[in-house]
């Protein structure tokens, strides 16, 4: 009888990680779809062994399925929630350019800094910023979140603030991050370069969008170590051709270094 118990007791068990992971070369799909619910669960503890078992899997399909696992586990409904909540609004209020899509890398990015530090979570909601008189964003508590942010060294989470309705956020994001001189992030703010690429008439409008397309390449080139922005003012000309230098300057960056 106590043997029958024990043999219960260790049916009952948690399955391990281990466990888990092989399941999701299962033939059955409930059972895949099991063994991927019940590591989402175990959170983010479990994130270095999902990490290790992925780099290390030569089966596509379990490597992908190992992929969708860690994204659900970094990026949950409140971190998504808390993203588009960035990045919502009008990406700028005289029209085009429009906003260039968030890759995914960034929200796995953003993720992993919320989930590292408990904490950080309050720093970046003030980049939502609470509204003010005629619903705009509360500047100085946007500015309190991204000084947090940078202290942090929370590069992710201040590369979505390129995204945020607001100019002046967007560029003190620019401006920290060129300080953090995180080459991870160089993608989104090349992304949001290109996207300023484009001429913006109006007197006010061409000034702000001038404002927005000088700050981005000057943070680029203070990232890059380049020297292809323009003194100041609206140059979609310049931005296009400063380009061609930062994607070849972050192609080196990046670049294998030859044994």
């Amino acid at each position: 009888m106590m043997m029958l118990l024990a043999c219960l007791a260790l049916l009952q068990e948690p399955s391990s990680v281990e466990a888990l992971i092989r399941r999701l070369d299962s033939e059955g799909v409930e059972e895949r779809e099991r063994a991927a619910s019940e590591l989402i669960k175990r959170g983010g503890a479990i994130l270095p062994e999902l990490e290790k078992a992925e780099a290390a899997s030569g089966n596509a399909e379990v490597k992908g399925r190992l992929r969708d696992v860690i994204r659900d586990i970094l990026v949950t409904p409140e971190v998504r929630g808390l993203i588009e909540k960035v990045t919502s609004g009008v990406w700028t209020w005289y029209g085009a350019p429009e906003r260039p899509a968030l890759r995914d890398e960034m929200k796995l990015g953003i993720g992993r800094e919320l989930l590292a530090v408990s904490a950080r979570k309050d720093s970046y909601e003030r980049l939502v910023g609470k509204r003010g008189p005629g619903d705009l964003p509360d500047w100085k508590n946007a500015e309190e979140g991204i000084a947090a942010l940078k202290k942090e060294g929370a590069a992710w989470c201040l590369a979505s603030g390129l995204y945020h309705s607001h100019y002046l956020v967007q560029l003190k994001c620019a401006e920290a991050l060129a300080d953090l001189k995180d080459l991870r992030v160089a993608p989104a703010l090349l992304d949001v370069a290109s996207a300023l690429a484009v001429p913006v008439e109006g007197s006010k409008s061409a000034t702000v969008h001038g404002f927005r397309q000088n700050g981005i390449a000057r943070a680029l080139d203070r990232l890059l170590g380049t020297s292809a922005a323009w003194p100041e003012g609206q140059n979609s000309e310049a931005l296009r051709k400063a380009l061609v230098v930062w994607r070849e300057a972050y192609g080196r960056a990046v670049k294998p270094k030859s044994p």
